[in-house]
């Protein structure tokens, strides 16, 4: 009911409706597997069709919404003429979340902030823990102790945010890229920052980051410093507070031990986020980060196709990986990208039956 994953062969023709989710999604992440076209990540916030690219620093994408994204359904959305979305012949999968049908404003950093607040846009799905944020950065002075609130909307504090300048922004710098962070009391990490484009950029553990999501108090809102209020410039946020039997955000050690490394969920998992970010020294030691799902590998063993979120690529395949079990997922590899030993990864999971208890195939 609340987030799926598609998969559909493109046929050329404009307009073509892709269904077959319970819900009208809100995000959309959309790749072609079988070729090297770039990411196509639409949302009812900045509003349809209006493209960013997973894979570069580019600032959105408009005036192509007809051949991109012309519109979200009841039970999933249509695609257009552009290769990226539904050229003839190629394999395609989406993933899909639902959010609020739509955006309202929200004031909630004002109220708490007063003049350090900014009115942010909106669509949220409290259920599922899921919020898309928009704002415009406005130029104020900030600092830890004095930063930017924007409201997200949802009943808890977000544990995992990816942000995107998506108009304006300087694309020949870092300022462009897609930037993620998350936050637990967790042995030495207490908050992780990395770009999700990036296969060896910036990555650290520490309480002073741009980005603040709940460890200052302040539940309601993104708390935000340095690069998130520059003037003028328009940021896009994806946020999700994690809910139990649905999502889970989390750090693992790798092993080395292609018999098998289990990371406990909670759940069996639909989609999964891993990304290496520190070696065994505590030093940034980045790979690219690698989705892996169940829609593209229905049976264990899944990550023989993973899709990069960083470059073009399509379908990658490497022997072994990854099982999915009932309360989480086990790396069957040694591989750099899922299991070096003593190195730090990152993992986000949503899952395959939410709140029900399912067995491992």
């Amino acid at each position: 009911d609340h987030f799926d994953v598609l998969t559909y062969q493109g046929n050329g023709e404009s307009g073509r409706q892709i269904s077959g989710l319970s819900f009208k999604p809100d995000l959309v992440w959309l790749k072609e597997r079988t070729s090297s076209s770039s990411w196509a990540i639409f949302d009812v916030v900045r509003s349809v069709g209006k493209r960013l690219f997973f894979n570069n620093r580019n600032n959105e994408e408009s005036g192509y919404e007809t051949v991109n994204n012309p519109s979200f359904n009841q039970t999933g959305f249509s695609v257009g003429t552009d290769g990226s979305t539904n050229q003839d012949g190629q394999n395609y999968v989406a993933y899909c979340w639902k959010g609020g049908n739509g955006s309202v404003k929200n004031d909630d950093g004002i109220r708490i902030a007063g003049s350090q607040g900014i009115q942010s846009d909106v669509s949220v799905n409290p259920e599922a823990g899921f919020s898309i944020v928009r704002w415009t950065g406005s130029g104020q002075s900030t600092s830890v102790s004095a930063p930017v609130e924007l409201g997200h909307g949802l009943n808890d504090a977000p544990k995992f945010v990816q942000t995107k300048v998506y108009s304006n922004g300087d694309t020949n710098s870092s300022q462009g890229d897609w930037w993620y962070y998350f936050e637990e009391k967790y042995g030495d990490f207490r908050a992780i920052r990395a770009a999700l484009n990036q296969n060896a950029s910036y990555a650290y553990q520490d309480g002073q980051n741009a980005l603040r999501l709940s460890l200052d108090g302040n539940k309601k809102c993104l708390s935000a410093t340095g690069g998130f209020t520059n003037n003028g410039l328009k940021y896009i946020a994806y946020c999700w507070a994690e809910i139990p039997q649905y999502s889970k955000f989390g750090v693992y050690r790798g092993n080395g031990d292609a018999g098998g490394e289990v990371i406990f969920t909670g759940f069996k998992p639909a989609f999964l986020i891993i990304h290496k970010l520190l070696n065994n020294s505590n030093t940034v030691s980045m790979d690219y980060a690698v989705f892996v799902d169940s829609a593209r590998n229905p049976i264990n063993m899944r990550g023989k196709h993973h899709l990069y979120p960083g470059i073009a690529n399509g379908d990658d395949i490497e022997g072994g990986t990854i099982d999915f079990l009932s309360s989480g997922f086990r790396i069957r590899s040694s591989d750099n990208i899922f299991n070096t030993s003593n190195s730090t990864y990152f993992y986000a999971a949503w899952a395959e039956s939410p709140f029900t208890n399912s067995t491992a195939k």
